[in-house]
């Protein structure tokens, strides 16, 4: 069983499923509460899952730029080029959760700094 924020899956259960030229993951899991109540300490047990995609962000970043190369064709000035990619990089990364191997955290991009 791992720990992902406060509840937890069972990893070497977990189902793969193919969209399109996207996998995830679907990890079954359990969360726990113990909530007080008038007649006493209740323990509340959830069934839950998580979808956990098996794509990296710089997998996103490569399938961007070979995208937006080839929509833009040859000849078009680089900085046309170099903006019109980090907007669409933007556009698709913004607003997704990511998960960090070597800490097993999750976190949500806001914005990608280019510098």
């Amino acid at each position: 069983m791992e720990q992902v924020q406060r509840n937890f899956f069972i990893r070497d259960r977990a189902a793969t499923i193919t969209s399109g030229l996207k996998k995830f993951e679907v990890w079954p899991g359990y969360s726990f509460s113990i909530n007080i109540y008038e007649a006493g300490l209740f323990l509340c047990s959830n069934v839950r899952a998580k979808v956990m995609p098996l794509g990296t962000v710089l997998d996103v970043i490569k399938v961007t730029y070979m995208e937006v190369k080839d929509q833009m064709g040859p000849g078009v000035p680089e900085n046309r080029f170099i903006e019109q990619f980090r907007l669409e990089v933007i556009r698709r990364v913004a607003g997704i959760q990511v998960r960090t191997m070597f800490n097993n955290k999750t976190y949500r991009v806001d914005d990608i700094d280019f510098r």
